[in-house]
């Protein structure tokens, strides 16, 4: 019975309904593509935070930029760094371990068949953080022109692609990190050098002044040391001398920062607009229960209780709310999912979406949060209409 009469409701006063549509449907878009948005900035934060792997980045000074901007974003860099500073930072006390990397942009289409891809050459035989990541995919480090490559560099193992004149073959592609290291190469060190040795390309692992230049170094510190106390004996003993080091925490943490700023504005636009869309509800609703109150006195003298006519019209609006909330829901999940590094890179973090679970929990959050805002307007108004003026009504009708 109900189900016949809202749906006749809803065909008979369809301005009214569709204002409401319009209204479910604007905040579910909003309260859903914020709660998304944010679970991913979040597994970005997380994925960030394990993939890093070392205590400690050392740099060059004043390219602190540079390396977020690579290891968050993907953008593709080179800088310089002596090699000998490993010895150096590794005879610093507490330091367990001390790897190199050596960072190479491939941004001039005629050095290579794929251009805008960072290319991350690493020591096999001292790293200790993408050796990591290799191990929990079962792939094996890559060897003299091998290539292992991010989700979104473009290519597939397998595939032969060139970079700087020679042909390197892929050999794995790493699982989503929802970071830059998504859009990056790895390759060798031996690799590097190799390539270096090539007519032409000696800036890929160049030598000054005799000593081999690398970009950073990841630093692993003992469990039983203090990690901020190395990093500050690190900058107080070489930060005069060209390098500086930074803690991956405070790496994150202004990562963190900036992410916390994104979702506090999300969280305050959700906010006010389900504010209005509250307020609008309630005007809605109770214009549309006062436009039909001689429909509400002819179920009255025929004999329906007030309870039986709330449950008629809360039927109307809960159909319409929940055929707008799911329309949003995919909606938001066929915009947002298959542009994830579109999304990434527009917002300039970490981000990867959340899982199918996670996606559930948002609906559902979405749906009940308007099933509330349903449910409190929809009784407000037939309460109110029905204790102030039943006698009222039902004279009307019969007049």
């Amino acid at each position: 019975m109900f189900t016949r009469f809202a749906i006749k409701d809803i065909r008979s006063q369809k301005f009214i309904f569709s204002i409401l549509f319009l209204l479910f449907l604007s905040t579910s878009v909003a309260i859903f593509a914020g709660g998304v948005f944010q679970k991913g900035a979040k597994n970005g934060v997380d994925e960030t935070t394990a993939r890093l792997g070392a205590d400690i980045i050392v740099v060059p000074a004043g390219y602190s930029s540079d390396i977020q901007n690579s290891l968050f974003e993907g953008e593709a860099c080179t800088f310089d760094l002596d090699s000998s500073w490993v010895e150096l930072i590794s005879d610093v006390d507490c330091v367990k371990t001390a790897s190199p990397e050596r960072y190479i942009a491939t941004l001039n289409a005629e050095c290579c068949s794929a251009g805008g891809i960072q290319m991350i050459a690493y020591d096999p035989e001292t790293d200790f953080t993408v050796n990591a990541w290799l191990g929990d995919q079962n792939i094996a480090s890559p060897g003299l022109y091998e290539i292992i490559v991010g989700v979104n560099a473009g290519f597939e193992a397998g595939d032969t692609v060139e970079f700087f004149g020679n042909e390197f073959y892929v050999t794995a592609v790493l699982d989503e990190t929802g970071m830059g290291y998504d859009s990056s190469a790895f390759i060798s060190f031996e690799t590097a050098k190799a390539i270096a040795s090539t007519e032409g390309y000696s800036m890929i692992y160049p030598v000054k002044d005799g000593v081999e230049q690398i970009s950073m170094i990841m630093v692993e510190v003992e469990d039983d040391c203090d990690i901020a106390a190395v990093k500050d004996k690190i900058n107080t003993v070489y930060g005069d001398d060209g390098i500086r080091a930074y803690s991956t925490t405070s790496l994150v943490s202004s990562l963190t920062e900036k992410i916390s700023g994104v979702t506090t504005f999300i969280t305050i636009f959700d906010v006010s607009l389900i504010i209005v869309a509250v307020i609008s509800v309630f005007a809605v609703v109770t214009i549309n229960f006062y436009q039909r109150r001689t429909v509400i006195g002819r179920l009255f003298s025929v004999g329906v209780t007030p309870g039986k006519v709330i449950r008629i019209f809360f039927s109307e609006y809960i159909f319409i709310m929940i055929v707008a909330s799911i329309i949003a829901i995919f909606a938001v999940i066929l915009i947002m999912y298959p542009f994830e590094a579109l999304l990434r890179m527009s917002a300039g973090i970490p981000y990867r979406q959340p899982d199918f679970a996670n996606v559930l929990l948002l609906a559902a959050k979405t749906l009940i949060i308007n099933f509330v805002v349903t449910a409190i307007a929809s009784i407000y108004s037939a309460v109110r209409l029905i204790k102030r003026e039943p006698a009222q009504i039902i004279k009307e009708d019969i007049t």
